[in-house]
């Protein structure tokens, strides 16, 4: 079994809450709960966020949103103020908890299976977005297309996206082997004489709630410019699990988001393939994960 304690939501936005009740609907017995479960559960840890009638209406009305803006991969039926589980999952519902549980990963085990295999579907996601015509890859240590060390990595990076890269060692720290601040990759190879002044991005994968709007400029041009010559600014994009939607579908905190690309979970399944989703590679312990019921007592 892979789940933590699921005691309470991490902050009181409603998207946040919402996906608490979703959560607590899978980890449910009968694999359904109701808006007066979830308050049980708050009031049962000490947790006041849905204290009043105007709360509970934002909850149902978010949930009542997804539905409609989910459709074919929603795993829930919505009745009235109880939403359930349906008994046979497709693969297109698997990949909605999947982004659900790697947006809540405070609740889960196994948090870096979750981020691995994140970025594995935001890749999937970007590729449709880009096209077939573009070069869509990880960028990660170990990685076989991104090898050596962290400067001779970001410089191949960089020729690849039409700049050129100028770092050596000496520009980061003995023991700084990361990824820069990037994740994934995408550029087009326009012809073969002439690479530079292409069309590219740069993206960030970010699953914590608390931190990903702080992570939307990791990629971008502001941040890496010191270490490339820049001949054309690449986009800069972050891909989140998190479902930042207000009941509107629209951001709840448009001072939260900057200037860059996002894609948040509705924006990433909206750019998937049925046939990337029949071949994605679940982590290892979803499936027993989702089948996982709470004692009476959690």
């Amino acid at each position: 079994m892979s789940w933590l304690q699921i005691d309470e939501p991490r902050d009181s936005d409603v998207h946040t809450i919402a996906d608490f009740m979703e959560i607590l609907c899978i980890t449910s017995i009968d694999k359904e709960v109701s808006l007066e479960d979830l308050e049980d559960h708050l009031q049962d840890n000490s947790n006041s966020y849905l204290n009043n009638e105007d709360s509970k209406f934002d909850v149902d009305e978010q949930i009542e949103w997804r539905s409609e803006a989910f459709i074919g991969t929603y795993p829930f039926t919505k009745d009235d103020h109880t939403i359930k589980l349906f008994p046979n999952l497709s693969a297109q519902n698997k990949v909605y908890i999947f982004l659900l549980l790697s947006a809540n990963l405070p609740f889960i085990e196994n948090k870096h299976v979750f981020t691995q295999c994140f970025e594995e579907l935001s890749l999937l996601s970007l590729i449709e977005m880009t096209g077939n015509k573009a070069k869509s890859k990880i960028f990660a240590r170990g990685n076989q297309h991104f090898t050596g060390s962290k400067s001779e990595r970001l410089n191949k990076l960089f020729n690849m996206t039409g700049n050129t890269g100028i770092c050596t060692d000496s520009y980061f720290r003995s023991r700084d082997s990361g990824d820069g601040g990037i994740d994934l990759v995408s550029y087009y190879e326009a012809d073969a004489y002439e690479n530079s002044n292409i069309m590219s991005i740069l993206a960030q994968c970010a699953c914590s709630r608390s931190g990903w709007s702080k992570k939307q400029n990791d990629a971008s041009y502001d941040r890496l410019c010191g270490i490339v010559t820049v001949n054309n600014r690449w986009n800069n994009m972050l891909f989140t699990p998190i479902c930042f939607r207000d009941n509107h579908g629209k951001w709840p905190f448009k001072a939260d988001v900057q200037n860059n690309i996002l894609f948040d979970r509705l924006r990433i399944v909206n750019f998937l393939e049925d046939d990337y989703i029949e071949n994605f590679s679940f982590p290892d312990n979803f499936d027993s994960m989702v089948a996982y019921s709470r004692t009476i007592t959690e």
